[in-house]
């Protein structure tokens, strides 16, 4: 119980705390506090004024209260280990394909249920030939742009209806038309690996997470998000999935390709609604 201070005026009419005594016993057992070059010390001499001259605001009512320096190291020592313990977790479950560090930052957008029954995006929607392949991007543009030396692409560029052509059914747009020309005399070369949905998430993202199959198709290919891989044009959701995928390339591809294979064999399904153009 809290220490109940108490006052008794003394024959000269002073008041005194007539408690004192009991609360710097109780006190002076557990709380002794550094702050700077100053130490609280609690003193068992009685003080005849208002307030004794060791009081601290600190101390109230009985109970030690702790500075801030005290509370940020009390802190340290409960958030070090939980660090610790989630690099650890990082670095044991990072190569399980069915599971990555990427899938605590994944858009909750893509999630499905427990048991991968439901589909996130609509493979008709996505597919739907109606619309121009990755949303207008001209690939052949985007493909020719490639630079090395850069961690990021530029981003896609739009082409236009003006300058289009078609393949397995699928509307593509250019800007200019020998842009055209070139992807009708080569049309393999510049079309989107995996339909040009995210490649992270085609290649690693498994049940029960995500519900990734023949039926259900994503995340989106992004124009901001891409690189070429062995020649081949990879679209990503964002820059993580595009850093982790870099590191070990040549592996998730051979994953992929085995995943679109066993899917849908040598069929061409080319993303054209599910795409952004957003630099993340």
């Amino acid at each position: 119980m809290p220490t109940v201070f108490s006052t008794k005026a003394d024959r000269n009419g002073n008041h005194r705390y007539n408690a004192f005594d009991q609360f710097a016993d109780e006190a002076s057992e557990f709380c002794s506090y550094q702050d700077g070059e100053e130490s609280l010390l609690l003193s068992n001499e009685k003080n005849g004024s208002s307030k004794p001259s060791t009081y601290d605001s600190r101390i109230d009512d009985g109970y030690g209260k702790r500075s801030w320096s005290d509370l940020i190291r009390l802190f340290s020592l409960i958030l070090i280990p939980i660090i610790i313990a989630f690099l650890v977790a990082y670095k044991l479950f990072l190569s399980n394909s069915s599971f990555s560090i990427f899938n605590f930052f994944s858009d909750s957008t893509y999630e499905t249920d427990d048991n991968c029954t439901k589909c996130p995006i609509s493979i008709s929607y996505c597919t739907d030939k109606s619309f121009p392949v990755m949303g207008g991007a001209d690939l052949v543009s985007t493909y020719d742009s490639y630079d090395e030396t850069l961690t990021y692409q530029a981003a896609a560029t739009a082409g236009t209806p003006d300058y289009k052509t078609t393949y397995s059914g699928y509307t593509f747009y250019f800007r200019t038309p020998e842009n055209q020309k070139k992807f009708e005399n080569n049309p393999e070369k510049y079309l989107p690996q995996w339909g040009g949905f995210c490649s992270w998430g085609m290649s690693e993202e498994y049940c029960p997470q995500f519900a990734w199959d023949s039926t259900c198709l994503g995340p989106d290919g992004n124009w901001y998000t891409w690189n070429l891989f062995n020649d081949k044009l990879y679209f990503f959701l964002k820059k993580d999935p595009l850093d982790y995928f870099t590191k070990n390339y040549e592996t998730y591809i051979k994953d992929g390709n085995a995943r679109w294979k066993a899917w849908f064999g040598n069929k061409v399904v080319l993303n054209t609604r599910c795409s952004k153009s957003e630099d993340n």
